[in-house]
């Protein structure tokens, strides 16, 4: 998933014709599935020049030379009051700018893989989220989410592994009877502890004004019991 999220309308040249390299080398002797996972590896490993003269890596949020950010939300929480490590939230922060927001939620400790498709979920229902929530209008209702989330995989065999590796990095738009995902590009990474999401320019972080409220909350789903945690409380 992560080659196609590069195929988008902000993909720089340099990116594009060295995905494009890649792709004729590997489909010389076509084989769908290790073209596709050889593709995967060699992108992920590559750094490109930009414009600007500068590297990117096109996966990682880009978070260099964005002094105008404004601060939309920043929460801290006790550590200690989730049960779980992985989701126990202990800061959180929103910033806002011309390219973009920056999503940044600090954990008690990421340090361990986690498990996922566990046996005892039900297919198709929520293992996994760590969310920031977003009341646009300050009313006391959501209207969107960016997060990662991961739902059991029906198809999916038990692995063991990070967040950023696993899990779905997504923008949703709540509707009267459940949420859609909403039309936005995203870049996320994992720095020790912490999570950062950046969502790139869309209707959804342009309308993102003075009365935006958010909130964050984490969850986490082994079958038998589910437990979350929430910043603020």
């Amino acid at each position: 998933m992560a080659v196609y999220s590069l195929m988008d309308e902000e993909m720089k040249k340099t990116e594009y014709l060295a995905m494009q390299k890649i792709v004729k080398k590997h489909a010389a002797g076509w084989d769908p599935e290790s073209v596709y996972a050889n593709i995967a590896v060699e992108m992920k490993d590559r750094q490109y020049t930009d414009t600007q003269g500068g590297t990117v890596d096109p996966y990682a949020p880009r978070l260099e030379n964005r002094a105008s950010l404004e601060d939309i939300a920043d929460e801290a929480d006790p550590e200690g009051d989730a049960a779980r490590p992985f989701i126990d939230l202990v800061n959180a922060s929103v910033e806002k700018d011309a390219d973009g927001l920056i999503v940044r939620m600090r954990l008690a400790d990421l340090s361990q893989p986690l498990t996922f498709n566990q046996p005892g979920v039900r297919d198709n229902t929520m293992e996994y989220r760590w969310a920031a929530m977003f009341d646009m209008n300050g009313d006391g209702r959501d209207e969107y989410s960016a997060e990662w989330v991961w739902f059991k995989d029906p198809e999916g065999k038990k692995i063991g592994g990070g967040i950023v590796d696993n899990a779905q990095m997504s923008v949703w738009k709540m509707t009267g009877d459940g949420a859609e995902k909403a039309d936005a590009h995203l870049r996320g990474e994992q720095k020790g502890n912490e999570l950062i999401l950046e969502v790139l320019p869309c209707d959804f972080v342009s309308s993102i004004g003075p009365k935006t409220r958010v909130h964050f909350k984490t969850f986490y789903s082994d079958g038998k019991t589910e437990e979350e945690d929430l910043m603020p409380d």
